[in-house]
């Protein structure tokens, strides 16, 4: 009867270091670098095991920063050679095919632009700060505004009621909105409704008055390189927006309102009520 209460007390024990090695096994996230496993708690059987894991993470490190090095020293080096395409075709005689050349010389610098910024937030390494978010989309909608008016575009702002404070890095939560109201007016309708919404998790809606996204596109939206023929995107601005969020801790999504809108909703994760002023 002695043994059957201790035994199992002592295997219990002698596993929970174990088991919290799985627990940071099963945390391990996918493009994250710095994550290891526990080596100090392991039985002396099972550290073998995690130094060799520990080693493998250390490579999948080295070859993630050197393939985002690659990427964002190659995106900018393309922009030279871009600026002076741009700067010669600007020479040519005006007409169809110079107009053609033009545009796909801004989308190869929108290109190199996207996979830039896309490494930088992948690499940032400075912390967010308290920023009011109702203050930041309005900046980036008045800076937004000349281009929607360019195509035609009424955009609409709504502000919360009350300051919107949360954790953020403000250049790329500005970039993400400015993303957003781009690919409103490539895909949507006018009016470009933004609206800031206060709570325990505050978000930002962009709502567009298009006829809505094909099935098979939206549940690919965020993927790299994947963008709707024949309007002139790079295919990495949703990608980007998903990124700057994921970096958050928040998230971004899509939903179609009724009456054919669509709504792109910028989540943010549950804050202190106390944060809010």
């Amino acid at each position: 009867m002695l043994a059957l209460v201790i035994v199992p007390r002592l295997v219990r024990r002698n596993m929970h270091p174990i088991t919290s090695v799985a627990d940071a096994a099963s945390r391990i996230e996918a493009g994250k670098t710095g994550q290891r496993l526990p080596e100090g708690t392991a039985p002396i059987e099972v550290a073998p095991l995690i130094r060799t894991v520990n080693g493998a993470l250390d490579r999948l490190d080295d070859w993630t920063t050197s393939q985002r090095r690659f990427i964002a020293d190659a995106a900018h080096e393309l922009r030279t050679p871009i600026t002076v395409l741009q700067v010669r075709l600007d020479g040519l005689p005006p007409g169809k095919i110079t107009n053609e050349l033009k545009e796909d010389c801004a989308r190869l610098a929108r290109l190199a632009n996207r996979l830039l910024q896309i490494e930088r937030v992948r690499s940032r390494t400075t912390p967010l700060a308290q920023t009011d978010l109702s203050a930041l989309v309005q900046r980036a909608a008045v800076q937004f505004a000349p281009r929607a008016l360019d195509a035609g575009v009424e955009i609409a702002f709504d502000a919360a009621s009350s300051t919107v404070m949360v954790q953020a890095d403000a250049d790329a939560i500005e970039d993400a909105v400015t993303n957003l109201l781009d690919n409103a007016v490539r895909h949507g309708k006018s009016p470009i409704e933004i609206a800031v919404n206060a709570g325990a998790s505050p978000s930002v809606d962009v709502i567009d008055s298009g006829g809505g996204i094909a099935e098979d596109f939206a549940s690919r939206m965020f993927e790299p390189f994947v963008g709707t023929p024949g309007r002139g995107g790079a295919g990495l601005g949703l990608t980007l927006v998903a990124e700057i969020m994921q970096a958050h801790n928040g998230r971004v999504f899509q939903q179609t309102l009724p009456g054919g809108k669509t709504r792109f909703r910028l989540q943010f994760p549950t804050i202190d009520p106390d944060a809010q002023a």
